[in-house]
């Protein structure tokens, strides 16, 4: 049997120019899952406002944090890919993207495997994030189904054959281990020179419009805060959600609100980690490093420390494989999902 593995984020712009942003925007926020809204409303929105304003207010931060060889999401997702591989030798290891290439249908196109396990690199569900991967992977194969069908004779199936593979999905992993003592590490470490009064654990923003799935997305986050802070008894470790787009309520309380609120509660130093996000990109080398830091200063406070993504390292790689062998032979249903 041929076993394939597929691990998929989010994806960034091609390039750091305004086209490619636009193209990257346009591509996330088509999205029903992301934007939930019809598109006979949204598409004016989205084409006669936010792709005419959003590219040239984004650009100067693209082209600040671009590396040599590329945005440091897909530099670090290929890092991961290469990472599951030299773990699982046995298992072709592939990465995709939602909004950009290679996409998923790219990845999965001309694939000779049996059995296919996708890692979505969202530790927490949302049904933003992780719903749209799992639909555009079944829809793939169905339609490949579809068409083999038509050209079989009688009853013939091909769901389980080259055609259609055995599919696993892992939804979460918001307290996988090898990751929560990744953090557990990290802090320990920073704690050790300096002696920080609060650690706020900043997670990605969905919107409360849909109070069951956003409750089961902030339910992981504690989850996940639960689980470092259980290293820690005698340090405040609390949640925000940063990274808010439009209008309408989401989960708070917001970061941005937060970093503004702590000086005034007495904190002065403040440590940052940011436990949805498992590669740098614009949210945690701009958004955070930045803009946070500036807030908080500006506030009164004294020292904002930053705890880098799990990026590639090897804690990461072990997650990963961690994940791949516990759910490769168990394929959860649709309807489990929020």
């Amino acid at each position: 049997m041929k076993n394939g593995c597929l691990i998929v984020n989010l994806g960034s712009p091609e390039e750091p120019t305004e086209d490619a942003i636009r193209n990257f925007l346009r591509n996330m926020l088509s999205d029903r899952c992301i934007v939930n809204l019809h598109p006979i409303l949204w598409k004016p929105i989205l084409n006669g406002i936010i792709l005419k304003v959003r590219p040239h207010k984004l650009i100067d931060r693209y082209q600040a944090m671009w590396t040599p060889h590329g945005s440091p999401l897909s530099v670090i997702t290929q890092q991961q890919c290469a990472m599951l591989q030299e773990a699982l030798s046995h298992v072709d290891v592939r990465y995709a993207f939602c909004a950009s290439s290679p996409t998923i249908e790219e990845a999965l196109t001309d694939w000779d495997i049996d059995d296919l396990t996708v890692i979505p690199l969202y530790p927490q569900f949302a049904t933003s994030t992780v719903t749209p991967i799992v639909t555009r992977v079944i829809d793939f194969y169905d339609a490949l189904a579809c068409d083999k069908k038509q050209s079989l004779p009688g009853d013939s199936t091909v769901r389980g054959s080259k055609v259609h593979p055995h599919l696993h999905f892992v939804s979460s992993y918001a307290t996988e281990p090898h990751m929560i003592h990744w953090y557990q590490q990290q802090i320990r470490d920073l704690c050790a020179t300096v002696p920080y009064d609060h650690v706020l654990l900043s997670f990605h923003g969905v919107p409360d419009q849909r109070y069951h799935c956003a409750a089961h997305y902030k339910a992981q986050c504690i989850a996940t805060r639960d689980a470092i802070a259980a290293a820690f008894p005698d340090l405040p470790i609390s949640i925000s959600f940063q990274s808010k787009f439009g209008p309408g309520e989401w989960l708070g309380p917001s970061t941005a609100q937060r970093v503004t609120e702590l000086p005034a509660e007495g904190v002065k130093k403040l440590l940052v980690a940011t436990p949805s996000f498992v590669a740098d990109c614009l949210e945690t080398l701009e958004e955070v490093r930045l803009d946070y830091r500036d807030h908080f200063l500006r506030a009164g406070g004294q020292i904002f420390d930053v705890i880098n993504p799990i990026n590639a390292d090897p804690a990461f790689g072990k997650t990963l494989s961690s994940l791949y062998r516990s759910v490769q032979k168990i394929s959860p249903s649709t309807s489990e999902f929020c």
